[in-house]
């Protein structure tokens, strides 16, 4: 498959075809991350927001800057993560682009509660929490305030968790969160002394 996206990638070039270049290099990080070939999907990302940068194709770019944001974020590097994360958001606001907003604000969320920044987290998430409620995006809602829950459950604010846990399950049972929320609902009454 590398294979045949360094073809691509030849003809691409070949062709002095910009578009069809950063596209592929974008694939080939893509395949790079899976096989766990990191720092070679990292040169492959920045090559093609390069690329996209200077075609000033806005959408591509602020795609491949959430990319890298999670290479940071996997790397734990989180302050480079959430630089371009925002890089990324602000390019969507830019572009009014409101169902990516509120993934890239969840994003941010999660990289600042893998910081132990809740404060910073909690409001990333309130925000996203805004946008997915105007879109009836009911699963995003749900993983979503299931993060809240899990920010206020570390900060031994179990009543706001609860609070949070229930709202997500309202929402419907996220297949991805509905462990976790009841799991955590179950320690949070522990906690509480609601045996």
């Amino acid at each position: 498959s590398i294979v045949k996206f360094s073809e691509a990638l030849s003809m691409s070039t070949v062709m002095n075809d910009k578009s069809s270049m950063a596209k592929t290099l974008n694939s080939m990080a893509i395949l790079n991350w899976k096989t766990r070939e990191k720092d070679e999907a990292l040169k492959n990302w920045l090559q093609a927001l390069s690329i996209v940068e200077e075609l000033e194709d806005k959408p591509k770019i602020s795609k491949y800057l959430n990319n890298i944001g999670i290479w940071y974020r996997d790397d734990s590097d989180y302050s480079k993560s959430v630089e371009y994360y925002q890089k990324s958001l602000t390019i969507k606001e830019d572009l009014g682009d409101v169902r990516n907003i509120g993934k890239t604000l969840n994003n941010i969320g999660n990289v600042y509660f893998m910081m132990g920044d809740y404060e910073n987290s909690v409001e990333h998430y309130g925000r996203s929490v805004e946008i997915k409620e105007k879109l009836q995006d009911n699963k995003g809602l749900a993983s979503t305030l299931n993060n809240i829950g899990e920010t206020y459950f570390y900060q031994a604010n179990y009543d706001d968790a609860l609070l949070s846990f229930r709202q997500s399950s309202s929402y419907g049972k996220d297949d991805d969160n509905i462990f976790d929320n009841e799991r955590y609902i179950g320690m949070s009454h522990y906690y509480l002394g609601n045996y």
